[in-house]
């Protein structure tokens, strides 16, 4: 190692971790990857020596550029602007630095404190302006966006827990959960907490740290403990939510075609409504979809059929990425998102015999790809820049600093 790859290593890992702390204040923080990809550029024409990617690195490399490629294709065939690929560019955007980190000296620290600092900010903010009504920063405008990061980033910390980790890393950690989750839960995000809900059991049937059944245990009882304090806390408006979902879904059975005159007034109602407009839309376009940012346009002619509430006509995708996918790009590309998840949580499942620090990548992208999976059912969470930008970036640095760790022998310089 060189002085220069050094320092380029270094500077790779403050970048990111202030990239991750930004994106709770600051969403639209991705123009500090753009300085990731450059020195990444530059640490590849120094390291050029080869080192070949291996089975797992492929399916996550060649899955990320399928994925793109697949919506270059649907753009082709419904002559959809190029522009309309920028979200998705992400997957491809990444990939150098993919190169890059498996053969750099990053620590996966800088991603894990980046994590546990990133839960603290938000918890500390959100409870802040809850409990005492003080607004540290700016939450509203990109509130499900934040509080989806901070569910990623709070539960991670929990599960980096680890005996063998020094007093001051576990409370870090022990903070980062404590204060995340409750913030998580105190915001009200309702597809965040059926999302952190699967993700946080299954990864205790999963157990990366190896915990004994008192230490899963402990984990559990924290996540429900802290789900029964926001639930009870007068104005904490975790019961209205639940609330207004219970309503919105017994309007929505009970009503029937009545119950789309109220579809604007209850989220859930609206979802279900757009849910409809896609099942219908797909009945003639099951195989390649109707394509990229067209659900707007086939939904005006529903409304005109009086098949769908007009309620729902002004949105632009049926909020949820496996409806939309399956709409926009058809059974086809629905098959490759699903990949574009699948695989990397079937490279982290694949590792064994994980000791202490070395379970970090694992950790990071089970709980990634667990929330990225079940936020899909009711959000469309890549037709956004930022969070396609996210997991791209989180999958492709965990990944290849999973391989790399994992890999016996490094070739010398």
């Amino acid at each position: 190692m060189t002085i220069v790859t050094k320092i380029i290593d270094q500077a790779i890992g403050v970048l990111l971790f202030a990239y991750l702390i930004l994106s709770i204040i600051i969403p639209s923080s991705g123009y500090l990857i753009l300085g990731v990809l450059i020195l990444s550029l530059i640490g590849l024409m120094i390291r050029r020596y080869s080192l070949p990617l291996d089975k797992d690195e492929k399916i996550i490399f060649f899955s990320f550029i399928a994925y793109f490629l697949s919506a270059l294709l649907n753009s082709y065939l419904f002559n959809i602007d190029i522009r309309e690929l920028d979200s998705v560019s992400r997957f491809i955007l990444v990939l150098p630095i993919f190169l890059y980190i498996r053969k750099s000296s990053l620590q996966t620290e800088f991603i894990a404190y980046g994590f546990a600092v990133g839960a603290i900010i938000f918890g500390v903010g959100l409870i802040s302006y809850k409990l005492m009504n003080i607004n540290l920063f700016e939450f509203s405008k990109h509130k499900g966006m934040i509080t989806f990061y901070a569910g990623i980033f709070s539960i991670s910390s929990l599960f980096f827990l680890n005996k063998k980790r020094n007093y001051l890393s576990l409370i870090i950690f022990i903070t980062a959960g404590f204060l995340g989750i409750s913030a998580m839960l105190l915001a009200g995000g309702r597809g965040v907490w059926i999302a952190a809900i699967f993700s946080i059991f299954i990864l205790i049937v999963l157990n990366p740290n190896y915990w004994n059944k008192l230490e899963r245990s402990f984990v559990l009882f924290i996540f429900v403990f802290l789900f029964i304090i926001s639930f009870a806390i007068p104005n904490s408006g975790t019961f209205n939510r639940l609330e207004k979902a219970y309503t919105g879904i017994t309007e929505f059975i009970s009503k029937g075609d009545e119950a789309r005159d109220y579809a604007k007034g209850f989220s859930v109602m609206s979802r279900l409504e757009m849910w409809k407009a896609g099942v219908l839309i797909l009945k003639d376009n099951l195989i390649a979809g109707v394509g990229l940012n067209n659900f707007k346009a086939n939904t005006k002619k529903l409304i005109q059929e009086k098949k769908i509430s007009p309620k729902i006509g002004t949105f632009n995708h049926p909020h949820g990425q496996f409806i939309t996918t399956l709409v926009e790009q058809g059974i086809l590309g629905l098959i490759v998102l699903f990949f574009v998840i699948y695989l990397p949580f079937r490279v982290g499942l694949k590792v064994k015999n994980i000791r202490s620090k070395d379970s970090m990548p694992y950790i990071i992208i089970l709980t990634t790809t667990l929330f990225y999976f079940f936020y899909s059912f009711t959000n469309g969470i890549y037709a956004h820049q930022n969070t396609t930008l996210f997991y791209a970036l989180i999958i492709s640095v965990a990944s290849a600093l999973l391989k790399r760790d994992s890999r016996q022998n490094y070739p010398s310089e």
